[in-house]
């Protein structure tokens, strides 16, 4: 027995068992990290995702709302109730005044003015 196990062939069968056995460990842990990352980077999506559908929920909830529906009904397609009038009046465009920035001045140089 003892010649058995330590005859060349033998211990280079059980080093090159050993490689190939360290080398599948070393992939399957490789693979697992791999797929601890696609795992988490689908969570995100999936969250981000799930922010979008929630968004996009209350957004359909406004739009639902009926005073939002008569809004759009009365604004864009210019439609009205019996015995109402709609008077659609042009967009006013507002200028704005340039102000001149007022100097600061001490009380001493205002009552010159004044006085003189």
């Amino acid at each position: 027995m003892r010649s058995f196990l330590s005859h060349p062939v033998i211990i280079l069968l059980f080093i090159v068992l050993a490689i190939v056995f360290y080398i599948s460990l070393d992939q399957s842990s490789q693979r697992a990290v791999n797929s601890k990352q696609e795992i988490q980077q689908l969570e995100n999506e999936i969250a981000h995702t799930q922010n979008e559908v929630n968004k996009l929920e209350s957004e359909l909830k406004i739009a639902e709302h009926p005073i939002t529906v008569e809004k759009v009904i009365r604004d864009q397609l210019l439609m009205q109730k019996e015995n109402e009038y709609v008077f659609q009046l042009p967009e006013i465009e507002v200028i704005e005044k340039k102000t001149t920035p007022e100097i600061e001045r001490t009380p001493w140089e205002e009552w010159q003015e004044v006085l003189f």
